[in-house]
């Protein structure tokens, strides 16, 4: 009887790797990358103790937003918009 559960559980694993490696799977939504559907990538990141960023790259205008949201009032507001392709060209 022990011969016979560990010879199933071998096989039901070299089927389950069979399936992994051979199978057809999606690719997870975070190894995508950029969609055509939107325009737009969000970073965030701290700053200091109190101080949050968010950065909103739109990708059809090829411009970067920094918006900062301060912990202490709980308030956000716009601190800068580069041109990502003046950046990137040296201009």
């Amino acid at each position: 009887m022990k011969k016979t559960v560990i010879t199933l559980l071998i096989c039901l694993n070299i089927g389950l790797l069979a399936v992994l490696m051979f199978g057809e799977t999606d690719r997870a939504i975070a190894q995508v990358g950029y969609y055509n559907e939107t325009d737009y990538a969000l970073v965030t990141g701290k700053v200091e103790t109190d101080l949050e960023v968010v950065y909103v790259i739109d990708m059809a205008s090829q411009q970067l937003g920094v918006w900062k949201y301060n912990l202490s009032p709980r308030r956000m507001s716009a601190m800068d918009r580069r041109s990502l392709a003046d950046d990137f060209r040296g201009n």
